[in-house]
């Protein structure tokens, strides 16, 4: 996970809302192939993805995890969030607060029959 902090912090971001940065740095996918085997089993099939907050924002999902890379931060209403925080799982939305760089994974939904 160090390796991964250490790449989004001098990765290249695209503002998407007031407070909310999503990495979409061309380095990213090498980056995640080199971290999965260290991320924890609920994040192990899940789509993921790079943020950042600056302050407070909503997530919006059908449902996934948030796990927090670096930085500090909380979940309005909740709990802390810091590197050392397991997963979170949210459903549906969470707003989140602080100053935090974390991975959004989104389970892999079932296959229509």
């Amino acid at each position: 996970m160090d390796q991964l902090a250490d790449f989004l912090s001098g990765a290249h971001w695209r503002q998407t809302g007031q407070n909310t940065f999503f990495c979409d740095d061309s380095g990213l996918a090498e980056i995640w192939i080199k971290v999965a085997e260290y991320f924890p089993k609920q994040l192990k099939g899940c789509g993921l993805q790079a943020w950042k907050i600056t302050g407070t924002t909503k997530m919006v999902e059908q449902k996934g995890f948030i796990k927090p890379v670096s930085g500090e931060g909380t979940i309005v209403g909740g709990e802390a969030l810091t590197p050392d925080s397991s997963p979170v799982f949210f459903e549906k939305e969470v707003i989140l607060s602080g100053s935090l760089l974390f991975i959004l994974a989104i389970p892999q939904s079932p296959s229509p029959a």
